[in-house]
């Protein structure tokens, strides 16, 4: 399942874009990405299919729930996930496995 990070220009995304890549399981990275919201059946099935981490800087064009839709993350929590999975790495614990890698 492919996942869109989006933020401000500016805030980090190509920069910590290998990092966001491995955290979701993702196998290529789509930087800049013009438009990544599927708009289509077809686009979202592909979408889905996908394995591909998209970095944006527009936000979603519709309300996402964050609890329901756990491709499309902002920027800021997508590090902070990341952030307390590389703590419970150096702690010693076992780190939960990523939202997606779950529901491989």
């Amino acid at each position: 399942m492919s996942v869109i990070v989006y933020g401000p220009q500016g805030c980090g995304k190509s920069t910590h874009a290998e990092l966001l890549r491995e955290h979701f399981g993702m196998q290529r990275v789509v930087d800049d990405a013009a438009d990544p919201y599927p708009k289509t059946k077809l686009a979202a099935m592909r979408f889905k299919a996908g394995d591909t981490l998209y970095l944006t800087n527009q936000g979603p064009p519709y309300p996402i729930d964050a609890h329901t839709d756990r491709r499309i993350h902002h920027f800021d929590q997508a590090m902070r996930d990341v952030t307390k999975r590389q703590t419970k790495a150096a702690k010693g614990q076992r780190p939960t496995r990523g939202r997606h890698e779950a529901h491989r």
